[in-house]
């Protein structure tokens, strides 16, 4: 799906149209864009414009084996198809791009270095990249996948914790990172999923970056902010300094969970626990009492995450079990620190409160695919598993002969 459009000086660009996905365990939401003609335009007085044309976006309820999930390609794909037929996409774009949130995300910390020369020489961007991919090669294991590298801090000769030391010399150069991955099976499963409907995946990243990149934090990046993105079936907890991630984990509390947990215990059908869940702390005592005690594992979750870091000034709460009534107010009592609802900026027009908190990733999803930058990680694992697998053999060989 390409459109084009006049430059004004009598020649016609083109304009490369994106599919994003982000999936969860309960949905799919989807969004199609283009880069925008007045992208990086600010009006005063005016909610921030985002840097794409929007032409349709949706969400579509999953039905997906919580045990395996998302392990089904063709009904990820035909979830898909249908959404889009129904919103009355004829043509789907050639490329797409994921995010996921996902019980399986693992997330670490890794360091590299490489030596540039025996005299000190002017760092360049092919420097970083270098220094990103061997940190990446010698830290993954060979059945995972990376879904964002975060870079901590370079050093080199006198300096130490750059952010960008593009135009420092060194004779060496070290990196750290922060690394958050996926099993390769579940990547396998979001490119067989768009294949089966003509799409190339070109990005995939995780939910909560997709969401950061929506501009949830936007109003209070010159702070320290902790991101909760509460899914279904497992949280994403960020820890960001001035727009920078510098930590991240995974734990297993999930709004799903929380609906099961009051099901099983008060002995009601799925809709009907749904509905008491969403109502929070003012329902009936027993389900108050229930989601208290969910609580309270959510925010020793919270508190080990912090324990050994410097307090955020916020924190900023998404996801649809946000939606919980009296959970942010609860958490902000908990962590001793104001607490918002994030939502993109960009959503604000598109329905009601939980759709906007829905379509939220996937609009920050499709901002991040549709961006062209030089420090952008690619989804291809073909090289890297070679790579890998180099690297694990020298490893056997050194060990074992």
């Amino acid at each position: 799906m390409v459109c084009g459009l006049w430059t004004g000086r009598g020649v016609l660009m083109k304009r490369q149209a994106v599919l994003a996905i982000d999936v969860g365990a309960t949905k799919v939401a989807w969004a199609i864009g283009q880069p925008g003609l007045d992208r990086g335009v600010a009006i005063p007085g005016q909610p921030p414009r985002p840097p794409f044309d929007l032409l349709g976006c949706g969400i579509a309820p999953l039905a997906a084996s919580k045990g395996s999930w998302p392990g089904d390609p063709i009904g990820l794909a035909e979830t898909l198809e249908r959404a889009l037929s129904e919103a009355g996409i004829s043509r789907v774009p050639e490329y797409g791009v994921a995010a996921l949130s996902h019980p399986a995300l693992q997330h670490r910390q890794a360091a590299a270095h490489v030596d540039l020369a025996d005299e000190p020489v002017t760092i360049r961007g092919r420097d970083l990249e270098r220094v990103q991919a061997l940190a990446v090669t010698h830290t993954l294991a060979i059945d995972r996948e990376v879904l964002v590298v975060e870079p901590l801090g370079y050093s080199g000769n006198g300096f130490s914790g750059v952010a960008d030391p593009r135009g420092l010399t060194a004779t060496r150069l070290s990196g750290t990172f922060h690394l958050v991955t996926v099993p390769v099976a579940v990547r396998r499963v979001m490119r067989q999923a768009l294949e089966l409907l003509g799409v190339e995946l070109e990005r995939m990243t995780s939910s909560l970056k997709a969401s950061i990149a929506s501009g949830i934090v936007d109003e209070w990046k010159e702070e320290r902010v902790l991101v909760v993105d509460l899914g279904g079936l497992s949280c994403d907890v960020a820890l960001l300094d001035h727009g920078s991630l510098i930590n991240s984990q995974t734990v297993p509390w999930g709004g799903e969970l929380v609906v099961q947990a009051v099901a099983r215990e008060c002995r009601l059908p799925w809709d009907r626990a749904l509905a008491v869940t969403l109502q929070g702390f003012h329902a009936k005592p027993e389900v108050s009492a229930l989601l208290e005690n969910q609580l309270g594992a959510l925010r020793g979750y919270l508190e080990a995450f912090l324990r050994d870091e410097l307090p955020p000034a916020r924190a900023v709460v998404t996801g649809r079990a946000s939606l919980i009534d009296g959970l942010i107010e609860r958490l902000e009592t908990a962590l001793g620190v104001p607490a918002s609802l994030g939502r993109s900026p960009w959503a604000r027009a598109l329905g009601e409160l939980p759709r906007q908190v829905a379509l939220s990733p996937v609009l920050g999803m499709l901002a991040l695919g549709l961006e062209r930058s030089e420090s952008q990680v690619a989804v291809g694992v073909s090289s890297r598993l070679i790579d890998r697998l180099l690297t694990r053999t020298k490893q056997i060989l050194v060990e074992y002969f």
